[in-house]
């Protein structure tokens, strides 16, 4: 079954420039008609609308492209490989990365099912990183459990290093997360509808840390 849907509208203002967001609305013929204006008055040299729909298992929303008009994008030269040695999560953003999530979920399954809560949930949710925090062993042993195979896998990797760099970065995603909280910057959809809340963050750097805890906050105290 799928969840809530919008549309965003994203423009490129001139043809090398990256695209923005421009607007998000619930209704797909507004969204379409918005942007096919906005080339049409020359306010943007192209424009893309994207059909987001809220994924209840993943708790992500899925996109889709239904329409791309105006200037082709300009080739960009390929970046360079990154190092793939080190830890496999170097920085909590990484932590929110689909296979970083499927890590934590698998790790910390018996605790996640006590809590009735999935990993998406509990890297949105204050209070579950508070008390995942105050389970002390709990926190411990899936560090271990992950620090443990990793060590193996990488060549002159000490487990000790790896326990220690994941322990830090827990440390640094339950903060991060407590002053959220603390600072109330999660959204409520009861206050602002899904489309104008993604658009009220356009251009954050942490939308979809922030889009994340809104919806992980709307699912609190829902069965299943």
């Amino acid at each position: 079954m799928a969840g809530p849907v919008h549309y965003e509208i994203y423009i490129r203002r001139t043809a090398p420039a990256d695209w923005s967001l421009h607007q998000a609305v619930e209704d797909r013929r507004q969204a379409v008609e918005a942007a096919e204006g906005l080339l049409r008055d020359r306010e943007a040299a192209a424009v893309r609308v994207t059909k987001e729909t809220l994924d209840p298992e993943t708790m992500e929303f899925a996109s889709v492209v239904i329409l791309t008009r105006g200037a082709p994008e300009l080739s960009r030269k390929r970046p360079p490989a990154v190092d793939q040695r080190g830890p496999a999560c170097r920085g909590v953003g990484d932590l929110y990365a689909p296979h970083a999530r499927e890590t934590i979920g698998r790790v910390l399954e018996d605790w996640l099912n006590r809590q009735g809560a999935t990993a998406f949930e509990l890297l949105h949710r204050p209070d579950l990183a508070e008390r995942l925090e105050a389970s002390g062993v709990e926190l411990q042993h899936a560090i271990q459990k992950i620090a443990v195979p990793e060590a193996q896998a990488i060549p002159g990797q000490s487990v000790h290093d790896l326990m220690r760099h994941y322990q830090r970065l827990a440390e640094q995603a339950i903060e991060r997360l407590l002053t959220a909280g603390r600072k109330k910057q999660f959204p409520n959809f009861e206050d602002r509808p899904v489309a104008a809340t993604a658009l009220a963050l356009q251009g954050a750097a942490d939308r979809a840390f922030i889009m994340g805890g809104a919806v992980a906050g709307a699912l609190r105290g829902l069965p299943g």
